[in-house]
Formats: structure tokens, C-alpha cells, sequence
């Protein structure tokens, strides 16, 4: 983390040297792009910051904190609704008689559906919560940019 942030300063202060030694070529339009996306990035970060009255640095910390709160929270969900999903089956299993069915029984196929349904929803955020896991200032730098747009 600390080398990516020095990466990063350290480009930020090459950065008007390097224009003004290649003032005679044009930049290229990814170019103009990057820089647009990098004073967007910078000033969400500084207005974030200075809305909070805390240093830009405290709030990305937070922000990279978030994302292993959330892959925890993901986890925490996938197991609950599993055992959930996973009771009712058995319960559907345990019906002594599906000619008349109790309501019990439908209440737990209706659940065991809706259960379904959410752990594969929850199943869909993987990426989320391996980024929360391996990689969470990716996904800190990924909130920021989604917060510029």
C-alpha cells in the first residue's frame, strides 16, 4: 500500500516536468483521459475529505477497511442463507404426506425458493468479496471512481 501511494505522488510530481519537456508533441487522447480521471479521483477524495473535516489519507484507509467489512458481511450472508436454505429442504424432505400438504410445507417451499434464489444472488458477488479479501484498496480505488461517475 505505502509503495503505491509513493508510486503514485511520485508521478504526480513528475507529472509537470514530463509536460514540460514534451510541450512540442501533443498528448495523446488516453492521455487527456487519465489525467481527467486522476483530478477527478483526486478532488472526489479531497472533497470527501474536507466534507468530513478529516485528511484524505484517513478517509481511503476507511474506505479500504469497507471493503473487508463488506466480503465479511457477503460471507456471513452466504453461510446464514444457506443453513436456512438448507433447513427448509430438509423440512420439504420430512413431509410425512404430499397428497395434503400442511402449510408448513408450502411456507418452506416458498421460502426454500426465495432462498435459492438470494444465495445465488449473493454467489454472484465473488469478485467482491475475493477483491475484499486480496486486493481492498482495488476496491477502495473502485468505489471512488464509481463515486465520480
Amino acid at each position: 500500500m505505502k509503495t503505491i501511494i509513493i508510486l503514485l505522488l511520485s508521478m504526480f510530481t513528475m507529472l509537470p516536468f514530463l509536460a514540460i519537456a514534451q510541450e512540442e508533441e501533443p498528448q495523446p487522447e488516453w492521455q487527456q483521459g487519465v489525467d481527467y480521471v486522476v483530478d477527478k479521483v483526486e478532488s472526489s477524495i479531497n472533497g470527501l475529505a474536507t466534507a468530513l473535516e478529516v485528511p484524505a489519507k484517513h478517509v481511503y484507509e476507511i474506505l479500504v477497511k469497507q471493503q473487508v467489512v463488506i466480503a465479511w458481511t457477503s460471507i456471513l450472508t452466504i453461510i446464514l442463507v444457506s443453513f436456512l436454505l438448507v433447513t427448509s429442504i430438509y423440512f420439504l424432505i420430512t413431509v410425512p404426506s404430499w397428497d395434503k400438504p400442511s402449510v408448513q410445507a408450502v411456507v418452506s417451499m416458498i421460502a426454500a425458493a426465495f432462498l435459492l434464489i438470494g444465495l445465488l444472488i449473493e454467489l454472484g458477488n465473488v469478485s467482491l468479496i475475493l477483491t475484499g479479501f486480496i486486493n481492498p484498496e482495488y476496491g477502495a480505488i473502485q468505489d471512488i471512481a464509481n463515486m465520480i461517475k
